[in-house]
């Protein structure tokens, strides 16, 4: 090769071997910029949690997963909010951290992601924790969430069982936003290597967040000072290996207003407590179900529905760092909003649900929560309505026109705390409260302008409804409902403290408005409790549920309680899923509405109030066909009066009432469709033997629909349920081609029948075809032998 053809290939290759090198320092950098940083991490040393078993509670409920519909799981500092997909935001009240947390999976190589919302199969509830279960054909992941209840941390434990490489791709939306109306700027979060968390914060350095997994890798370009319009992103990989019952793969989120250190704290050291923190999480809810009343019968559904509605009212309180422990109304998924559900504190709610956790023994719980709304008493003795939960970033009382907007709060003071000293015989803090009650019952005194003894709206504010052409009335029915409950309470309490003419005032007031409720409400002509009347004391003749809380107090007389049920009950009030808060027949009825038509749960919730004893009774109940046998046991009870008054379908004739074998005397009560005997038994011993003999009657049994979302209201309405001699007369509501079925006892006793039939032993009712889609009324005849 001569030194031209050497030189030229010298040249040549040089050229060649420089741009190679260059072509490969650009792939390089391309492949550099274009994989999010942390997935060319090296691997990190696991920090797992070491596996361990879950606490088997009695109160656990599972079915299939439903995504869209809403899951809770609650501390006393943090909430899991989110839908049984998997997505949720978390709360470290009064911030909310983030939003759309979700989980997506990709197995082996796969570049497309299966979303979590896609794989649910199950949902577990226990009082301490949510486990929702993912399943695809290569891997199952548990996750389990819960909240210790004192730490403003939650935690979701991951158990995966996998076949083939998983990762599994945790995403959020970074917020860190305080409750509605408050807020902040100049959020900004980013990927703390160390902590393997993403921090969350804003300039004044005063609240945070850190989310993240001592296993992951962050896979986000987040920008500087100021959050990203994409999701947040963190990869904990898994291999086959690495899965099974050996470890946890926790994700710890945790937050708040104070100082960045102590979150960072929590997070780091969390992985080393986890089990302990969920173990006092166990021991919590389970001395909470120990100490409260409980309740056991052949009716698993029932045992369930009891403990989960004492769970439901006790995970509602909330103890905000600068404002205390309070009871909230309920929570519920807030999405691009600034309010989990009704996130705040609102003391009639707070009232009204302490009468059920009073009833169920939550005597610390209950005080708690009435002490709290003492602290936002008005000088006038108005008790507050609304507390945002993000008061203390704003000035609330002043900007915001809902602090005092409502009439019905401060009466309703007076009642809870009546029920909550005479149930726990606490005349400690009755002496505590005392003040406070004696201002707002001069509060509730001074709105009452015409002096017919019942508080006015229109001095007072507003009553059952918030807005709207029923508002523009003198009282409505609620309003006065809770205002004569309230005497009676205030009555009661004057006389604990040995303040007669206290006491006296609150019994004559209640004299005079009770002859005002009826006189007012009382509609006649229609015969029911109309919902208000106006200034110039005509009635606003709407029928609305409103009436209930009059009824379960006893308010009127009893046939017009009944009438007034009675009408609750037709087809234009009663749907499938509940009562209606105004009739679909009203020129203002909006089903979507709220105040004037939506099935609401708070108008359907009213319970009869339960009275708990501190001594223990044990009832077995067996029903035979001629009798019922009553097996008593307690303890230190001896000496206590014991009214037993059980019901029976009305017809049926009460032979003989024995304790222990000698018969006893008792009187027969009969009233609408049942009939009871009542008979008084002096305890003497820590046991006896109640038997009741009588002769049956046919029985009716109710019939209960089964309810889809979205299902119209088709339901067999019972009106009215009449027993004469040898004869039953019922008036019912059907949709046109409707059959309908009612179950029977003692079909034997049925003579013959007229607008019905029999199959089965049940009572079969088909109304005939019409060309609209109206309930069609109709009378049975049941003739009895």
């Amino acid at each position: 090769m001569n030194e031209l053809s050497i030189a030229s290939f010298q040249q040549k290759f040089k050229f060649t071997f420089r741009r190679r090198i260059s072509f490969l320092f650009l792939c390089f950098g391309l492949i550099f910029y274009s994989v999010p940083p942390a997935w060319g991490e090296t691997a990190l040393k696991s920090q797992t949690v070491p596996f361990f078993s879950w606490q088997p509670s009695s109160a656990q409920l599972t079915r299939l997963a439903q995504p869209g519909i809403p899951f809770v799981q609650t501390g006393q500092k943090f909430a899991f909010i989110g839908e049984e997909g998997g997505s949720f935001e978390a709360w470290a009240y009064p911030l909310k951290l983030c939003r759309e947390f979700k989980f997506s999976f990709f197995v082996q190589e796969a570049t497309r992601p299966l979303k979590g919302k896609d794989l649910g199969q199950s949902i577990s509830v226990a009082p301490e924790a949510v486990t929702l279960r993912f399943v695809y054909q290569s891997f199952t992941v548990e996750a389990t969430y819960f909240s210790p209840p004192h730490l403003p941390a939650g935690f979701i434990l991951l158990k995966v069982e996998t076949t083939v490489p998983l990762k599994i791709v945790c995403s959020f939306i970074p917020v860190l936003q305080p409750m509605w109306p408050a807020g902040l700027g100049g959020q900004y979060s980013y990927w703390d290597k160390n902590l393997h968390a993403y921090v969350i914060s804003e300039p004044t350095g005063k609240n945070h967040a850190f989310i993240g997994s001592p296993t992951a890798s962050g896979i986000s370009y987040t920008p500087a000072h100021m959050l990203s319009d994409s999701p947040n992103e963190f990869v904990i990989e898994i291999s086959p290996q690495e899965s099974g019952p050996k470890a946890y793969w926790p994700i710890i989120i945790t937050g708040g207003k104070g100082k960045r250190e102590d979150f960072a704290s929590i997070f780091q050291t969390a992985p080393s407590k986890i089990k302990t923190y969920y173990l006092e999480t166990v021991e919590y809810w389970r001395s909470f179900l120990k100490k409260t009343l409980s309740l056991t019968c052949p009716e698993e559904k029932l045992n369930q529905a009891f403990i989960w509605s004492k769970l439901s009212l006790a995970k509602l309180l909330v103890n905000n760092p600068d404002l205390g422990q309070g009871l909230v109304a309920g929570l519920g998924p807030s999405g691009t909003s600034g309010r989990p559900g009704f996130g705040w504190f609102f003391s009639g709610d707070a009232y009204i649900n302490s009468l059920g956790l009073t009833a169920a023994g939550a005597f610390p719980l209950v005080k708690k929560a009435l002490a709290f709304t003492l602290k936002w008493q008005r000088a006038d003795g108005k008790m507050a309505h609304e507390l945002s939960q993000a008061a203390a970033y704003l000035n609330w009382w002043q900007d915001y026109p809902y602090g005092y907007i409502h009439a019905d709060t401060t009466p309703y003071f007076l009642v809870a705390l009546e029920n909550y000293v005479t149930q726990s015989g606490d005349l400690n803090f009755l002496h505590q409260c005392w003040p406070a009650a004696v201002k707002a019952f001069r509060f509730c005194l001074a709105t009452d302008k015409n002096k017919n003894g019942l508080m006015d709206n229109r001095q007072a504010g507003l009553g059952a409804l918030e807005y709207g052409a029923l508002t523009d009335i003198q009282t409505d029915i609620y309003l006065a409902a809770i205002w004569l409950r309230a005497l009676q309470a205030m009555e009661k309490m004057a006389t604990f403290m040995k303040k007669e003419n206290l006491s006296q005032q609150a019994r004559s007031i209640l004299r005079q408005a009770k002859e005002t409720y009826l006189r007012c409400f009382w509609n006649q002509e229609e015969k029911f409790f109309a919902y208000a009347f106006n200034p110039q004391g005509h009635q606003v003749k709407e029928i609305s549920p409103w009436n209930t809380l009059g009824i379960m107090w006893n308010w009127g007389k009893p046939e017009q309680r009944t009438a007034s049920l009675k009408r609750l009950l037709r087809a234009d009030m009663l749907t499938d899923w509940g009562i209606r808060s105004l009739s679909n027949q009203s020129s203002l009825y909006g089903p979507l509405n709220y105040n004037y038509g939506a099935v609401w749960p708070f108008l359907n919730g009213w319970l009869i109030m339960a009275l708990y004893r501190q001594a223990s009774f044990n009832l077995y109940l067996q029903r035979k066909r001629n009798s019922l046998i009553i097996t008593l046991t307690h303890s230190k009870a001896s000496g206590y009066n014991l009214t037993i008054a059980p019901c029976f379908s009305r017809g049926t004739r009460i032979k003989q009432i024995t304790v222990d074998n000698h018969p006893i005397t008792f009187q027969i009560h009969e009233e609408n469709q049942v009939i009871w005997p009542e008979a008084k038994i002096v305890l003497t011993t820590n046991s006896h033997l109640i038997r009741i003999d009588f002769e049956p009657t046919l029985e009716i049994i109710p019939a209960w629909p089964e309810l889809t979302l979205g299902a119209k209201n088709q339901g067999l309405k019972i009106i009215d349920l009449e027993f004469q001699p040898k004869k039953i007369i019922i008036e019912a509501q059907g949709r046109p081609g409707g059959k309908y079925q009612l179950r029977l006892i003692n079909q034997q006793k049925i003579k013959s029948l007229e607008g019905a039939s029999l199959k089965n032993s049940s009572l079969v009712i088909s109304f005939p075809p019409a060309p609209d889609e109206k309930f069609i009324t109709k009378l049975i005849k049941i003739y009895l032998k």
